[in-house]
């Protein structure tokens, strides 16, 4: 389990993200919720205040009696709330659901960028399998034991949630500060020439090695794409500013 990731933004210069846990993220998400049953309970006083409806009332006497139609005026309405709340929140502020901009995280893609539109609602989608079995277990499984942190419907979707007030950008000063030996200049120079015709494990390893003996912290955890992508930005944004 990381605890920080390394991504590079449009022009390759790397950015450190500190990953968002359990806890931050369950406080974030039952504010959400409460803004849900807020939203529910006004959307079931207007109907009561215009209509003299109750959509639940309605929805049960629907599934009791075939022979009443369906209440699209009152459910459609609430079931839009319920599903489509985290949608349009996160969408609307690239993101940021409203109890996760109180808490002070955010979504983004594992290259550094807001998530798209299908991100958003495929994360969202993938919630009813978070859930279950009905208080969460999935989800918190999944944000204890994987890598990033991240819940069943982030790994589909290819998003995480970091601390926005975190992000540091101050990396590339830190970058100019690096002084490489002709020796290690050339190493780095050909270490980034021959990456693509390495396998992976063997450029990671080299990767970090040369990382260490120039005093700077690597990407630890298991070796994959996202770990591999990391160290790349990394020594090419190191090679762009010595």
């Amino acid at each position: 389990m990381r605890r920080v990731i390394s991504v590079a933004d449009v022009e390759g210069n790397e950015h450190t993200h500190h990953i968002a846990g359990l806890g931050s993220r369950a406080y974030a998400y039952a504010i959400d919720f409460l803004l849900k049953v807020f939203l529910v309970l006004l959307w079931f006083q207007i109907c009561q205040s215009f209509w003299g409806t109750n959509p639940l009332l309605s929805l049960i006497r629907y599934i009791q009696d075939s022979e009443f139609s369906f209440p699209m005026r009152e459910v459609g309405p609430l079931l839009a709330i319920w599903f489509g709340y985290g949608i349009l929140c996160e969408c609307l502020s690239e993101g940021a659901s409203p109890g996760k901009r109180f808490v002070g995280i955010r979504l983004i893609t594992f290259r550094g960028r807001a998530p798209s539109l299908y991100a958003i609602v495929l994360r969202n989608i993938f919630r009813l399998i978070d859930v279950l079995p009905g208080s969460y277990l999935i989800g918190m499984l999944s944000l204890l034991y994987s890598e990033n942190q991240v819940r069943i419907g982030d790994l589909v979707a290819g998003t995480l949630a970091v601390h926005s007030d975190k992000s540091s950008q101050g990396y590339q000063h830190v970058l100019r500060t690096i002084t490489l030996d002709p020796e290690q200049h050339q190493y780095l120079k050909e270490l980034l020439e021959r990456w693509d015709n390495m396998k992976i494990d063997r450029r990671v390893q080299l990767a970090r090695e040369f990382l260490k003996n120039i005093g700077k912290e690597a990407p630890e955890g298991i070796i994959d794409e996202t770990i591999d992508r990391a160290l790349y930005t990394q020594l090419k944004a190191i090679s762009k500013n010595i």
